[in-house]
């Protein structure tokens, strides 16, 4: 199931890249970021016509499926056991598309882990798998995206369980893995070999004092940046109150003003740091192309346009690299300290925006195929993940989008406990006697190890009684006869009803997980109830007393 989601996810994503690249090879000659060689008033007229179409999209479309993005699927992982509605997959595909293709500063990521984990949840209810095989296959659904999306197996891996998921869990590693390379694979055959950037002039330098200088202010800056993201969309969450067509128009206005003069912070903006990486000049300076990038894409996102938002930091990480090179004499030759600090700067600002330090690392590992950069990069994440998370307190920033929202990001460890444990843990035999037994067949009860013992009511319910309790009325048979003694065609018979009080109990299905049955056993007010195994039809005791005995000792 792994290597099936990675294939059907990397065809997604091939669909994603065909559709962006549509209007580019109308318009742009094919060059999806060549947005500079519009004029200004096709740069202005691109964002305006994407809000438009994603504004009568929206409207079209049910409130309940505009729901989307990462913060959704983490949403609905934690509270709906990761039953993610399709019709939402849809809807992010075909929002994404239209944004990405009109130039707003988002990037492809967000909607990619939503297809992936959509595809993933679909098939895990298809064949009606438990909680924990749904999370596995939703893991392995986003993983097959990110690898597709940026052929980054590893990368994928770590992303669903670091940032998604937030746990690793060594039974999710080898499924979510197969699918990570099955995507990768699918995706170099469909798309080609995708480079974003070439980092063939680097090399790894002799660190002197003035580079560990350049690396701990490229990591206050990377702090700086990452703070400041965050605190925009914070600001703009006040807003989510408004009516989605005034939000988004107000999103698509500003880009096209800002992008009919500046082009360079239309779509990814990566060609332009790709212009920096080869030795060229923007016509923009540097510092406003990284501010504008900063508060576009915090723009966007901060008023719920459906897109991610790993791409853009990438950049700004990037761009934020660049400048502190361009800045600090290192004693690097420039052609070698631009590109250093550029990808030193892209994993940083990704890693302290999703305090995600191993995805970071990894990713920018796999897309520039260059490890020379691993120590200083290790430096510089360490440091700017330790200063957001212990100075200004700041978590992931999904995470904190939730917890704005009143939800938790991550379950609880009782309530984790539940989910990944079948019922099974706590049920026990049961064993069916009929109502009128003979004395040999209750004297029998004393060689069994049963708890209960159970006597047929109904179709669906059972009376039952602890063992011990039973065997301790029928020891006063010692004292003489019993009004439970009866006779039926002359044979001496035991009334056990009447012998002992009998609780009756209800047969349920088998629930997929232990949090299941404790909802159950608390919405009914119950304490006991009957399972019927499917393959031994054996029936078992589940009581709501050793559910919670089992999580307490855990």
């Amino acid at each position: 199931m792994g290597i099936l989601l990675g294939g059907i996810s990397a065809l997604a994503m091939g669909g994603l890249y065909w559709i962006i690249h549509l209007p580019a090879s109308l318009f742009m000659g094919g060059d999806i970021e060549g947005f500079e060689q519009l004029s200004t008033i096709e740069r202005f007229f691109f964002p305006i016509i994407s809000t438009l179409l994603l504004i009568i999209m929206t409207f079209i479309v049910s409130p309940s499926a505009q729901k989307v993005g990462v913060v959704f699927v983490i949403e609905r992982l934690n509270n709906h056991q990761g039953n993610l509605p399709f019709v939402n997959s849809i809807v992010q595909f075909f929002a994404a598309a239209i944004c990405l293709a009109g130039g707003l500063s988002i990037g492809k990521e967000g909607p990619a882990v939503h297809i992936g984990a959509t595809f993933g949840s679909f098939l895990a209810r298809k064949a009606k798998l438990p909680v924990t095989s749904v999370e596995v296959l939703v893991a392995c659904g986003i993983a097959g995206a990110i690898s597709a999306l940026f052929q980054t197996p590893l990368a994928g891996v770590l992303f669903a369980l670091e940032v998604v998921l937030l746990e690793y869990r060594l039974s999710y590693i080898l499924p979510v893995l197969l699918a990570s390379v099955a995507a990768s694979l699918m995706s170099g055959w469909l798309l080609g070999e995708l480079v974003l950037f070439s980092f063939a002039n680097i090399d790894l330098p002799n660190f002197s004092f003035n580079v560990y200088f350049a690396c701990v202010l490229l990591a206050l800056v990377i702090v700086l940046f990452s703070f400041s993201f965050y605190r925009i969309q914070k600001a703009l969450w006040l807003f989510s109150h408004w009516h989605f067509a005034v939000r988004f128009a107000c999103v698509g206005l500003i880009t096209a003003c800002l992008g009919g003069l500046f082009p360079e912070v239309l779509g990814s903006g990566f060609d332009s740091l790709s212009i920096l990486l080869d030795g060229g000049t923007l016509l923009t300076p540097l510092f406003i192309i990284l501010l504008l990038k900063l508060l576009l894409t915090g723009l966007c996102i901060g008023l719920g346009i459906p897109g991610g938002m790993i791409g853009p930091t990438f950049l700004i990480g990037g761009l934020a690299g660049v400048q502190v090179a361009l800045l600090v004499d290192t004693g690097i030759p420039f052609n070698i300290a631009i590109p250093l600090f550029a990808l030193i700067g892209m994993s940083a600002m990704m890693a302290a925006t999703f305090q995600a330090p191993l995805t970071a690392l990894i990713a920018i590992i796999e897309i520039t195929n260059r490890s020379e950069i691993m120590l200083p990069a290790m430096m510089v994440i360490g440091l700017s993940c330790l200063i957001i998370r212990v100075v200004f307190q700041q978590q992931s920033l999904f995470a904190e989008r939730l917890h704005y929202m009143g939800l938790e990001s991550q379950l609880s460890s009782s309530v984790r406990f539940l989910r990944h444990h079948s019922i099974d843990k706590i049920s026990a035999p049961i064993l069916l006697i009929e109502r009128y037994s003979s004395v040999e067949q209750v004297q029998d009860l004393r060689s069994t190890m049963v708890d209960y013992v159970a006597v047929k009511h109904s179709n669906d319910q059972f009376k039952v009684v602890r063992r011990n309790q039973l065997l301790k009325e029928f020891e006063t048979l010692a004292l003489g006869p019993q009004s439970w003694i009866t006779e039926r065609d002359g044979e001496i018979l035991l009334d056990l009803e009447r012998m002992v009080d009998f609780q009756t109990i209800q047969i349920v299905a088998i629930p997929d997980s232990l949090e299941t049955m404790l909802k159950w056993f608390n919405e009914h007010q119950i304490e006991h109830a009957l399972i019927q195994l499917p393959k031994t039809k054996q029936l078992e005791v589940v009581e709501k007393s050793k559910l919670y005995h089992s999580l307490l000792s855990r």
